[in-house]
């Protein structure tokens, strides 16, 4: 009901109280989760590798299902954890209740500071980024030692451990020489390749021939051969882990680089061509994507964050809102192909093609796509499954058989029946062709951030400084049993499941404690028998009495609510009660709108307090003058009495409140003649002149009109600028002015700057005295103009004057240049800088100095007075910096993961 009503400031009838009302942010509880149903995990810094990492496991049903398998009897219990004899598995017991907080506790966010702190990270290594292929790989490594002797010393090797083998085969007497591979993660080039399935290929099918000067000892020919170099994949996992190869090396450079170019991806694909063994049923080399960790940025630094498949459908899933036009803008790929589908021809000229997506865009290719892509002919060319250049190159065409987001095979030329069986089993579903088919939607989790997304937005991420940096990929094979579907509890333990409910529980009483404590407000009444009317405000009648009662309330109950709790704390009370908002101003307190009935109603009507009528409502908001007056001895009035106090100044302070619709004869007159003048804020230069000449010190100055004066104003007590023209002065109160007195005439315009120009003289540490120069900067304010303004007034050419302008606080001379830069005809001929900008910022009053190019070869120097004021001047030690840019880089700190002895 009441809602910001009382949020006010002050002790009037509704402020509230430091300590009551609503608390501050720190008390406040965290936020529920939201309509999506999951869970973000907060950042601690730069722990976003580490919070994507752990949400693709918790989305890894498998591996979820196997660590709630292990119990306390295995692993422990956390609170023996600092007991020396017992040995407890901090680390999976950590993953455990942080798999159950992101799964049932309703909270925005989790924490992982339980899981850091069980890596033993206690300087601050949570802080760093690191690298997120790293730590998969020491994670594993470390939940491999703490589950020795356990039930899951094996979790980690039935999940994701693979082996492939290296084959070597004479090609004389056919002897094959093999080493085999073990692998959690499959490492894939990204450089040179247009996606997946070709890098797999070139690194499982393609061989590498010994042959010429490159020959291989057989050691059964006992002699160099021929041979044929060539991997296959021999054991496959449940979990196929893929990292990308994003980061290169420059060896021209010497620096680290980040491949951004276009890489594709399968949502499924088939393993079948790259197996050691292809006479396996079609489920053992099917997999399908779940998971994508995205890495967003450079080498040096960026952000992570992962788009995860919901297998167990655990979150509410809905279509985001999104402008299709703005999306396919940003991406050139669909633009292009979008123009080139729209033509009748079906084929442009790739000069053309340039201008009709300006076309389209608004927007040219140049300053759109090329800083990412490049130019438009290699962006054709670095896409040849979608575009086909013919004619030489000079014309583009889409490739009618093959669609535009299909991935083609990675080799052209396909003979062997093991090609015809790739081509069977291997149709490139490349991510971004198809939606969700099988009820289970993507998600983008996002530190605390959860987002739905569609199976479109995966393609984004094939390319750019946001691109994708590790793949997961899980059999179909694998199914889910049913009571798993929708089921965020399913195999949680149940000592698990009961920390939970108490932490809801405790969740769930703070938030109604923190509601109600938001919405508790302090109502202070003012009861009108305990106040009498005074200068135009309410003012207690008993300084000494407590006039105020505190009241808490609830700002959701409506006025009628507060007028009976009103009613019951004042049982004395007689007749009807009106309620009126009321602030403390300076002048005293002042009533606003009154409450009636179940609304706030806006009455302004003509109150009574002890028997005066008190005017409410903004426009009779009292207003409390400071008056200065002369003090009786400074007017030679005898005794000095008067009212107010007086100060060492010989002036009278005194306090007079005014209401608010009080005019200005009502307020002189309540202050009495006085030697005086109002002078508006806001005013105009000729206004306040005009004004000026009336004040007592300007009295005996006799000057025919106003345009004889010339008014300065002052900062730090030193001239400014001059106050000219016709707009508004948007003086502040208080400020300082100075009024100088002409001998003639001035109308200033407002590009006029009024110079004081110094002629040095001939051979000496002197200069003569200044001359005040009208410069009219609206013709040329840059050097030359002034340059040339000066050479007019002493009948001189531009080229043989020196100028300077005078630095007085630094007791030194700026040279100004009249030298200007030759700019080629090709090149955009650059502004030149005005005088009043930096680094000069000319003003009025500014001293210019001036020498004569052909008879002063010296240049600007200091008078005798000016050298003795610069020894004065602290002396600032010089800095020598070595030349060239330097990016200063915080030093790359190893990652690790302590963990204890279990064997």
């Amino acid at each position: 009901m009441f809602g910001d009503l009382f949020e006010e400031d002050g002790d009037g009838f509704s402020s509230s109280t430091p300590g009551t009302g609503v608390k501050g942010r720190e008390c406040e509880p965290p936020p529920p989760r939201g309509k999506l149903k999951l869970c973000g995990i907060k950042n601690q810094g730069g722990t976003c590798y580490l919070n994507s990492l752990i949400q693709t496991l918790l989305f890894t049903p498998e591996f979820r299902g196997e660590l709630f398998h292990l119990g306390p009897d295995e692993l422990g219990c956390l609170a023996d954890k600092d007991k020396p004899e017992a040995k407890v598995r901090v680390i999976p017991l950590e993953l455990q209740r942080l798999f159950s907080h992101l799964l049932l506790v309703d909270e925005k966010t989790a924490s992982t500071s339980d899981l850091t702190d069980s890596f033993g990270w206690t300087n601050n290594e949570e802080m760093g980024q690191q690298d997120v292929q790293e730590l998969n790989r020491i994670l594993f490594s470390a939940l491999e030692s703490s589950l020795v002797g356990t039930s899951g010393s094996s979790l980690i090797h039935r999940l994701y451990h693979g082996t492939l083998v290296n084959q070597i085969t004479c090609k004389e007497c056919g002897n094959i020489s093999e080493r085999q591979e073990d692998f959690l993660d499959l490492t894939v080039s990204v450089r040179g390749v247009s996606g997946l399935e070709e890098a797999l290929w070139n690194m499982f099918v393609e061989e590498e021939m010994f042959e010429g000067n490159n020959l291989y000892r057989c050691s059964r020919c006992d002699q160099l051969v021929r041979a044929a170099k060539s991997a296959k994949l021999r054991k496959l996992p449940p979990f196929l882990t893929i990292s990308l190869l994003r980061f290169n090396f420059d060896f021209a450079k010497c620096e680290r680089y980040k491949e951004t170019g276009s890489y594709a991806f399968p949502l499924t694909f088939n393993l079948r061509p790259f197996c050691e063994q292809n006479d396996w049923p079609d489920s053992e080399y099917s997999y399908e994507l779940f998971s994508i960790i995205i890495h967003k940025g450079g080498c040096y630094g960026g952000h992570y964050h992962v788009y995860i498949k919901d297998i167990d459908q655990l979150g509410y899933w809905e279509a985001p809102v999104k402008c299709e036009n703005s999306v396919d803008a940003e991406d050139p790929l669909s633009v292009l192909t979008g123009i080139l589908a729209q033509e009748e021809s079906k084929c442009v000229l790739v000069d053309q093609l340039g201008q009709k997506l300006m076309n389209k865009t608004g927007t040219p290719w140049s300053k759109k796509y090329k800083k990412q892509y490049g130019t438009i002919s290699k962006f054709l060319q670095n896409h040849p499954e979608v575009f086909m250049l013919v004619s030489d190159g000079t014309h583009v065409a889409l490739k009618a058989a093959v669609p535009a987001t299909t991935e083609p095979s990675p080799t052209e030329p396909v003979s062997s029946a093991s090609a015809n069986n790739s081509t069977e089993n291997i149709e490139p579903e490349t991510a971004g062709d198809t939606e969700a088919t099988d009820g289970c939607h993507w998600f983008d989790l996002n530190d605390s951030t959860v987002t739905a997304i569609t199976v479109k937005d995966i393609k984004k991420q094939f390319q750019g400084k946001e691109s994708a940096y590790m793949l997961f990929y899980r059999k179909t094979a694998m199914k889910r049993p049913p009571e798993a579907i929708g089921n965020s509890a399913y195999k949680v333990p149940p000592h698990l499941v009961e920390l939970v409910q108490e932490e809801n529980a405790r969740l769930q009483q703070r938030r109604a404690e923190f509601d109600a404590s938001s919405n508790s407000i302090e109502v202070r009444l003012h009861l009108a028998p305990h106040y009498h009317w005074q200068n135009g405000a309410l003012h207690p009648v008993s300084p000494n009495e407590d006039s105020i009662i505190t009241v808490t309330f609830d700002r959701r109950k409506t006025v009628g609510d507060l007028r009976l709790a009103i009613y019951q704390m004042q049982d004395l009370w007689e007749g009807d009660m009106a309620l009126t908002l009321a602030k403390n101003v300076p002048a005293g307190l002042h009533l606003y709108d009154t409450l009636t009935g179940e609304r706030i109603s806006f009455i302004l009507s003509q109150r009574f307090v002890s028997g005066v009528a008190v005017k409410t409502g903004v426009e009779w908001e009292p207003v409390l003058l400071t008056v200065l007056r002369p003090s009786a001895e400074e007017l030679g009035c005898g005794d000095g009495s008067g009212v107010g106090d007086a100060d060492g100044s010989g002036m009278v302070h005194s306090m007079k409140g005014f209401a608010g619709g009080a005019t200005l004869g009502t307020v002189l007159e309540a202050l009495g003649p006085q030697e005086a003048f109002l002078c508006q804020e806001q005013s105009r230069p000729g206004a306040s002149g005009g004004g000026m000449m009336t004040l007592p010190a300007l009295q005996d100055v006799c000057v025919p009109s106003p345009a004889f004066l010339r008014v300065w104003l002052l900062e730090c007590k030193k001239l400014a600028r001059i106050l000219r023209g016709n707009q508004k002065l948007k003086l502040g109160n208080g400020a300082d002015v100075c009024v100088e007195r002409l001998m003639k005439e001035e109308d200033l315009g407002l590009k006029d700057l009024l110079l004081r120009v110094q002629m040095g003289v001939p051979g000496e540490k002197a200069y003569y005295p200044f001359e005040e120069f009208l410069w009219d900067t609206g013709r040329d304010s840059t050097s030359r103009g002034l340059y040339a303004a000066l050479a007019s007034q002493y009948g001189l050419t531009p080229d043989s004057l020196l100028l300077a302008k005078h630095l007085p606080d630094k007791h030194t001379w700026m040279p100004i240049s009249n030298w200007t830069q030759q700019v080629s005809k090709r090149k955009k001929k650059r502004k030149a800088e005005s005088l009043q900008a930096a680094p000069f910022y000319l003003k009025d009053g500014d001293s210019i100095g001036v020498k004569v190019n052909l008879i002063q070869k010296n240049l600007f120097i200091l008078s005798t007075v000016g050298e003795a004021a610069v020894e004065t001047i602290p002396k600032i030690p010089i800095c020598h910096y070595s030349s060239g840019p330097t990016k200063n880089r915080k030093p790359e700190v190893a990652l690790s993961i302590s963990v204890g002895v279990f064997r």
